[in-house]
């Protein structure tokens, strides 16, 4: 099958497409090979998705308790 044809057949399966978490992977992929995400091991990879993950979820610590922390361990 010749590079054409299977382009089509991609737009026409990925237009059909209803499944927004496959959605989001599709194109978490076309940013990341422009951004050099095939140079990142596979756990580096599957860190970052977790992180994202944790992020989109609410679990973060905000940067300035972050660095309340840190100061708070340094003056210990």
């Amino acid at each position: 099958m010749n590079t054409e044809a299977v382009r089509l057949r991609l737009i026409n399966w990925i237009s059909q497409l209803e499944d927004e978490i496959l959605l989001k992977k599709i194109d978490s992929f076309r940013i990341g090979q422009k951004e050099g995400w095939d140079d990142l091991s596979y756990e580096d990879q599957q860190a970052i998705e977790e992180g994202l993950n944790q992020l989109n979820e609410g679990k973060f610590v905000p940067y300035s308790e972050v660095r309340e922390r840190i100061k708070l361990k340094l003056n210990q």
